[in-house]
């Protein structure tokens, strides 16, 4: 007789991976510590990987597996003929000074594709992990995963400075011209054109006008010589008179000198 078939169903072993979009399985603020240490043990050149896995990740198997593809998205290790190498963004964060880090820091974080395109689609927004978690399930995380997706990619966000907090309402991206300079202000503290007393705009470019001439002392010499000159225009105040004088035997001598006095005293002759 045949042996009778075991309708027992079948057990799926626990863990291994669900498929579906990788990601980043530890957030940037672990990977950087571990992208250090590889940086210092591949100075004079590339090691084993069983000799990273171990000394850096203190695991050869699977586990030590997963921490290395994870600083692989971030572009901070790379494997190649059985070997593990830092890359040189891992070399450049080993190297910086403090405030060079959180540049570097971006540049990782944004290494990662699922990572940089959850980020580009609520860059400056105030946004939710519901939704984070959405549009990673969208961009082929498998759903299991997916609450690990949007923690790392939180945490990570906040590490590297684009995520400024995370509050009760949702999480805040920085939109990536937060820093732009503002426009300059004016003298008033704000933009615009400069005003005058009188209250006019005016153009700091345009050029000043042309000072007042200074008149020549020659020709003010001469105009007041021809205000007092018999042939020159009469002076300004003067009244021109035509004044005719009639003298024959009869005129008085004396009479006519005083008369003649006073008009001259008067300035009509």
């Amino acid at each position: 007789m045949a042996d009778k078939k075991d309708d027992k169903p079948r057990v799926m072993p626990k863990g291994g991976r669900k498929g579906g979009t990788t990601f980043p399985r530890m957030g940037l603020t672990e990977a950087l510590t571990y992208s250090d240490n590889v940086a210092k043990k591949t100075t004079t050149g590339p090691q084993s990987v069983e000799n990273i896995r171990l000394g850096v990740f203190e695991n050869k198997g699977p586990r030590g597996g997963v921490k290395a593809a994870a600083l692989k998205q971030y572009g901070l290790l790379e494997e190649k003929n059985d070997t593990y190498d830092s890359t040189a963004l891992a070399r450049k964060i080993l190297a910086a000074i403090d405030e060079e880090k959180p540049l570097l820091w971006r540049q990782a974080f944004l290494t990662s594709k699922i990572f940089a395109q959850m980020y580009e689609t609520y860059q400056g927004d105030l946004t939710t992990r519901p939704k984070l978690r959405s549009v990673a399930i969208t961009k082929g995380v498998h759903s299991d995963n997916s609450d690990e997706c949007v923690e790392h990619f939180v945490s990570s966000a906040l590490k590297c400075g684009l995520a400024a907090e995370e509050r009760s309402d949702g999480v805040q991206l920085v939109a990536k011209n937060a820093s732009e300079p503002a426009p300059c202000p004016g003298e008033d503290g704000e933009t615009g054109d400069v005003k005058d007393n009188g209250g006019a705009a005016i153009d700091p470019l345009a050029a000043p006008p042309p000072p007042a001439a200074t008149p020549d002392p020659k020709v003010v010499s001469r105009a007041k010589a021809d205000d007092m000159s018999p042939e020159g225009p009469p002076a300004r105040g003067k009244v021109q008179v035509n004044l005719n004088l009639h003298v024959d035997s009869s005129t008085d001598p004396e009479t006519l000198r005083r008369q003649l006095e006073y008009l001259e005293k008067f300035g009509v002759i």
